[in-house]
């Protein structure tokens, strides 16, 4: 374990946006049109923003900070349910569909966000990618 690593794909990402698409990323409108300030700034650099400098882009029915209470929607009803999917509602499952896609999504851009960034300048991974235990293999 102690020469496992972790790429924060974020902080390459900014760095990347830095040394090459700074006007590009400056000109683009919030990524959710009719956000609030707080929401706005705080999607500024989500995968699905930064997405936007590339062609992958995600789909109208993207929803940023709904996942997690999709996700949890489809387990209460599961619950109840007897885990059987085919007795949720049409909601439930559209919820579920909803998160799914959301998730397959982020797994598809980070790929592709990461094959870009590597083409193009792979520097910008240089102080993004930590060690996740120490020479000691404890956890750092």
């Amino acid at each position: 374990f102690a020469d496992l690593r972790y790429l924060n794909l974020l902080s390459a990402a900014k760095r990347w946006i830095r040394k090459h698409r700074k006007n590009d990323f400056e000109a683009l409108p919030p990524f959710r049109l009719g956000a609030d300030s707080y929401t706005q700034r705080r999607q500024r650099y989500s995968l699905a923003s930064v997405m936007r400098l590339t062609s992958f882009h995600a789909e109208k029915d993207y929803a940023p900070g709904k996942t997690t209470s999709r996700f949890n929607t489809v387990i209460s009803a599961l619950r109840l349910k007897e885990q059987n999917f085919d007795n949720l509602t049409a909601v439930q499952k559209a919820k579920a569909t909803k998160a799914l896609k959301h998730n397959e999504f982020d797994v598809k851009a980070m790929s592709e966000l990461f094959d870009l960034i590597s083409k193009e300048d792979a520097s910008c991974f240089r102080k993004s990618i930590v060690k996740l235990f120490d020479d000691s293999g404890s956890k750092k």
